[in-house]
Formats: C-alpha cells, structure tokens, sequence
C-alpha cells in the first residue's frame, strides 16, 4: 500500500510559535519567592516571564483553514526541514484525545532549541555540579539566569549537559546558530519547514484498533521512506519504526485487533490489513 499524504501545509499554516519568556505573562523577578516550586519562568530577550512555546489554532471546524492540527486529528506526519540545501525529514504519529497538537508543538520546541519539560530537569542535572540539586535549585538556576538569545538559552540546557541530544535538538542548534531571535526563528521557520499528514478518523479517545492501525501506518511510511531514499530511517527520527521486530509487533497486534472488529471497521482498514499480512508472511 501507499500512504498518501496530504497537501503541503507550511508553516503559519500549521502552528504559530510564542515568545519563550510570555510577555503575557510576566513575572516579577526582584519581588519573587524563590523557595516556590511555581511557576516555571526565565528571562530572555530582556523579558521575564512563565515559559511558553505555541499557541493552539482553535479556528471553526469547518473551516479550510483549519489544519490537521487545529482539528486536534490523529494519524500521522511528517515534517521536513530544508536547511543548507538537504531535506531533513522527521515522522510520527499521534493517537490521543488531543491528536497531532499534542505532538507538533514539541517537536517545533526542539528546532527552536528550546528546553521541554519534562527533559529539561533532567539535561539540567547533567550539567557538570548538579548531580545532586534538588528539583527546586535546578528550576532557580534556570529562573535566576538571564539569556540574550535563544542560542544562549539552549546551550545553557542541551550544549552544558552530559545528555546526548536527538537529531532534531541538533538541527535546532545548527539553525540557532544563524537565527537566535524570536523574530529571526520566527522568520526562518516559516521558510523552511512544511508538514504533511495522514490523517485516521478517530474516536475520542481513539479505539485500540484504531492505535494500533496507526502505528502500522507509521511503520509503512518508514518503509516507503527507506525504499525512497535509502535512508535507514529518516535523518530527523532517533528510532527504527520499521525493524522486523517492529512489523511483527505491530503487524500483529493490529491484525488481531482488526479480526475481532465491525464491518465498518473492516472495510476502512482492509488496505492496511492486507499488506500488514503480506508483510508477516514475508519474514
């Protein structure tokens, strides 16, 4: 089988980032108790505020203009990061109440450079001398310090630490190397990066067949990626989703779900289910 994506949505499109210091919501830094566990803030660009990252799209439903990410839709995505001439390519999935906008916003963060909760205590405590600081003096080193930029914000984090990084925090340094801004990332981001979908028609939550179609769908896309390119897997992703173990596992698993579903469920997944035993019988 194929899976056909959808159009190319770009940036502005499919997410609309926010400064990381809010300056919606300021925090008064001299006034502040720092014996309190919240809020979570930092100061950058010369603003101190509650950390933030996106702001969700909550247009009509019916809109056009409504992204799969807007519509809190579940399936899977790919998204692809032009930079110095090569492709970058990173693919999910999402399969929860909350769909791709509880996936998308994260990995945005990470080619923003930014520190994602709940990694960031633990990239903080593998900073050289911080092994055994509490939570709360690892939240004050962040909340007490003051960054120009968010190259300086993400090297204080991820470049200080002991941690390895995925490949999309390192892309994110690359990128903030060049754009260390809100607006210069702001600007960039819109220019380079595009999303596509593959979208499954869920319940909410979605049904254990339904999860388990999903995960075959992003084993399938690995699959296609592979045959494509020749690449392993696609240079933004940490994880082989399309091992043998990984077919059997989900190919399975789904196919157990699938039998022992309605017709109407039958009938939407007969495609995947088909080449999911194709798949097995193979190996």
């Amino acid at each position: 089988m194929k899976i056909k994506w959808t159009k190319s949505w770009n940036f502005e499109e499919t997410i609309t980032i926010k400064q990381h210091a809010d300056p919606a919501k300021p925090v008064d830094k001299e006034n502040f108790d720092f014996n309190n566990e919240n809020p979570w803030f930092t100061t950058l660009e010369n603003i101190t505020g509650r950390r933030s990252n996106h702001k969700s799209h909550r247009p009509p439903l019916t809109s056009l203009t409504a992204s799969p990410v807007a519509r809190c839709q579940n399936g899977i995505y790919k998204i692809s990061v032009l930079w110095q001439g090569k492709i970058h390519v990173y693919i999910g999935l999402a399969h929860s109440q909350f769909g791709y906008d509880e996936r998308i916003p994260n990995h945005i963060a990470e080619l923003r450079y930014l520190p994602l909760n709940p990694k960031v205590l633990k990239f903080l405590r593998a900073r050289p001398g911080n092994a055994d600081l509490s939570d709360l003096e690892l939240r004050n080193q962040m909340r007490k310090s003051e960054f120009d930029n968010y190259k300086e914000l993400g090297d204080f984090v991820y470049a200080q630490s002991n941690r390895p990084i995925n490949h999309k925090v390192a892309l994110g340094q690359k990128i903030a190397e060049k754009h260390n801004t809100f607006l210069k990332q702001k600007n960039i981001l819109q220019k380079i990066v595009t999303f596509n979908f593959y979208v499954v028609d869920t319940s909410t939550p979605p049904t254990d067949l339904e999860i388990a179609a999903i995960e075959c769908y992003e084993t399938t896309a690995f699959i296609e990626h592979y045959k494509k390119t020749g690449e392993e897997i696609p240079n933004l992703n940490d994880i082989d989703e399309r091992t043998e173990d990984k077919i059997k596992d989900r190919g399975n698993r789904f196919i157990q779900d699938y039998l022992e579903a309605g017709e109407k469920d039958k009938k939407r997944f007969k495609g995947l289910y088909k080449y999911f035993k194709h798949l097995l019988k193979a190996d």
